[in-house]
């Protein structure tokens, strides 16, 4: 009987973990916010934070690189050069997120705080 799963026996902040992936994929950072958990979880509010800065950074950055790519024809790579890099942000995030890290993301972990 031991061998089957029992969801009550899961570990305490599994759901802590859940909440703070979600903060690094996209517009699903709304998911943690509405449900209130940041309040709960130091961790939670750690990755919320960094997934909002990050988010609105790659929307602000997305907007700077198509305005670029218009204006100078020969940049039209550098939309996909920026997605990238935002790709490599979120997947680190949610490799710290997973492993209960809380470390700022590279660069833009520290431009500022969204919740206090």
């Amino acid at each position: 009987m031991s061998d089957q799963y029992n969801p009550q026996a899961a570990p305490q902040g599994s759901n802590d973990k859940l909440m703070s992936i979600l903060s690094y994929l996209g517009i699903l950072f709304i998911v943690p916010l509405i449900t209130g958990d940041y309040k709960k979880s130091e961790v939670v509010k750690f990755h919320l934070n960094q997934g909002i800065v990050l988010f609105i950074v790659a929307i602000v950055g997305s907007i700077v690189c198509s305005i670029v790519a218009n204006i100078v024809g020969f940049l039209w790579w550098l939309g996909s050069v920026w997605s990238l890099l935002i790709l490599v942000l979120v997947i680190l995030g949610i490799v710290n997120a997973a492993n209960s890290k809380q470390e700022p993301l590279p660069v833009v972990g520290t431009l500022f705080t969204v919740i206090k």
